[in-house]
């Protein structure tokens, strides 16, 4: 059995290796063709644009929530949720962009009623007003086109599968092995059944950690080391600790070496830098740097630290940012986080897998008020 394992770790190794290899090749002719001076300058992006060149769809809907709680129409209703501020306790608020990205989810969330933070920025990154950014930002020489990336996509997705199959065959090997070296009269054998009916919950949590495939083989990894702890396997064991080790290296190695896949052209990369820098330069941050900042960092970024040139430098800035920063924390430590998954924020169209939803996930929109015929628009059809 340890040598069915060896060599099994053996030609896994090498087809993650040669995934790796050749999705790393492809990704960087396809950059290298692509512009390598912005045609705009980081000025000419509003913060939306901006949150979409740096990171992803995900990072649209995070700068409008983020507008949302500046002007006072939302506040953080629990870990992962927030809700309207009803109409009662508004004051004068400052108005809103004249952009669809923070108006629709704006107009359609109700008083007091709590929504997910994730559907809130999952229903902000679907729609036509991110495809019309998507396209400028295409236009401008910022973003690859779809067609440029699908000879990446496939061996992205080969060694995706391939991680996570190496995790659901460790999970089964492991409660085979454990079922076949245990006896059916052991008091272990209830053990067993807990554990892999836990390995799901394990994997979600896993997930929401570490996330993407580190998560999945991680929680494979523990069931797997569990497994053969408790059957007694000691070889077992030991191979599949140098099994799930030497993933963890290479995969590593993947990251550290420019693992970060994405549609963001070299002329992208410049801006954004542009971009960083001349917010740092700005002595006191008002709504737009905020806005910027999120779109820049994003929430995950903010709870880091300030940015540099901001420190010790405004009184007035640096209450409001700290306040976002408090409502991003009160939100829950997954909003914002990055997919951390093959790739990273890898997408055609900069979309980022854990945050792509099917519909915009908003409740329906407030019924009208009943007309009567002095209405301006006459009657309603139900009425004659």
């Amino acid at each position: 059995m340890v040598a069915a394992i060896v060599l099994g770790t053996v030609s896994y190794y090498l087809l993650v290796t040669v995934c790796y290899v050749v999705t790393r090749i492809c990704y960087s002719r396809v950059r290298a063709t692509g512009p390598v001076r912005p045609a705009v300058g980081p000025d000419e992006l509003g913060p939306y644009e901006l949150a979409l060149l740096s990171g992803g769809r995900p990072r649209v809907g995070e700068v409008a929530v983020a507008e949302l709680f500046l002007t006072g129409r939302i506040v953080a209703w629990g870990p992962g949720m927030v809700a309207r501020v009803p109409d009662r306790f508004r004051v004068s608020f400052p108005p809103l962009s004249a952009v669809p990205f923070v108006r629709a989810p704006a107009a359609r969330l109700r008083d007091g009623r709590p929504f997910p933070v994730d559907r809130l920025v999952s229903s902000v990154a679907c729609g036509d007003a991110v495809t019309a950014a998507l396209w400028r930002l295409r236009r401008l020489g910022l973003f690859l086109a779809p067609g440029r990336l699908r000879r990446v996509a496939w061996a992205r997705r080969a060694a995706w599968l391939s991680q996570v199959g190496l995790g659901a065959a460790g999970a089964l090997a492991a409660g085979f092995a454990v079922g076949w070296a245990v006896r059916a009269d052991s008091s272990l054998v209830p053990l067993l059944l807990a554990l892999l009916l836990a390995y799901p919950f394990l994997l979600h949590v896993a997930r929401r950690v570490f996330g993407g495939a580190a998560g999945t083989v991680g929680a494979a990894a523990l069931v797997s080391g569990v497994s053969a702890a408790v059957g007694g396997l000691v070889a077992e064991l030991l191979a599949v600790v140098a099994l799930f080790a030497g993933w963890c290296a290479a995969y590593a190695v993947y990251r550290c070496t420019g693992g970060r896949l994405g549609p963001r052209t070299v002329a992208g990369d410049v801006l954004l830098s542009e971009a960083r820098v001349e917010l740092a330069s700005r002595s006191a941050p008002d709504g737009d740097a905020l806005l910027r900042t999120v779109a820049l960092l994003g929430f995950e970024g903010l709870r880091g630290g300030c940015p540099e040139g901001w420190r010790g430098t405004s009184r007035t800035g640096a209450p409001r940012l700290s306040r976002l920063v408090a409502f991003g924390a009160a939100c829950g430590r997954s909003f914002g986080a990055p997919d951390r998954g093959v790739g990273g924020d890898f997408g055609w169209d900069g979309t980022r897998g854990d945050w792509v939803t099917h519909g915009d996930g908003l409740p329906p929109a407030p019924p009208l008020p009943p007309r009567d015929g002095r209405d301006r628009r006459g009657p309603s059809p139900g009425r004659p």
